[in-house]
């Protein structure tokens, strides 16, 4: 998961942004849980609530620079266009996706891949989601149940999450270390 990846990674300071109906947008609900369980609790000047579109995330990003708060290592969006925003209005400040703050989409849109840095997201099974809907819209006409279904989602790992950036930069520490101690050694 999104949660797992962060975690891993290494990063403490987690921002959220997107829509809040915890009904709506389980994913949302899914991801502060994971979190919660690695020992991360979202603060609420990091816990901003958008609507699902590029021109939301670049004025919730750009309201949020302009007051001050310091910037989080990473920011999880509910989709990629929030994402989308987010890059531009980071961006045109001259803040760095990774260097100085990570961020992470969810949808896998097509333009993912080809804005710069390509956007680390997560791909969901839009032909599976599709059939299981109308499925379950049968089902409800027949006048059985609707069933609460769970698919899985993939991370496609890019460049905007940092992962290979603090890899390396990890390889780098363990390298001068290594060398420190073979000069210390001799």
């Amino acid at each position: 998961t999104v949660a797992n990846h962060i975690l891993h990674i290494g990063y403490r300071r987690v921002a959220l942004l997107g829509e809040r109906n915890r009904e709506r947008i389980p994913r949302a609900a899914g991801f502060v849980d994971a979190l919660r369980a690695g020992g991360i609790t979202i603060p609420p000047e990091l816990d901003i609530p958008v609507y699902l579109d590029e021109k939301s995330g670049y004025f919730a990003m750009e309201q949020f620079l302009e007051r001050g708060t310091p910037l989080p290592e990473v920011i999880y969006c509910l989709n990629d266009e929030i994402a989308l925003g987010v890059m531009s209005a980071l961006g045109q400040r001259g803040i760095r996706v990774p260097q100085e703050v990570a961020v992470i989409g969810c949808d896998d849109v097509s333009v993912s891949r080809y804005v710069d840095p390509p956007l680390t997201t997560v791909a969901l099974p839009k032909f599976e989601q599709g059939m299981l809907s109308v499925i379950q819209l049968l089902r409800q006409a027949s006048g059985m149940p609707a069933e609460n279904i769970v698919l899985n989602a993939k991370l496609v790992i890019r460049e905007s999450c940092g992962y290979r950036l603090r890899q390396s930069g990890r390889r780098s520490v363990q390298r001068e270390k290594a060398e420190s101690g073979q000069k210390n050694g001799d």
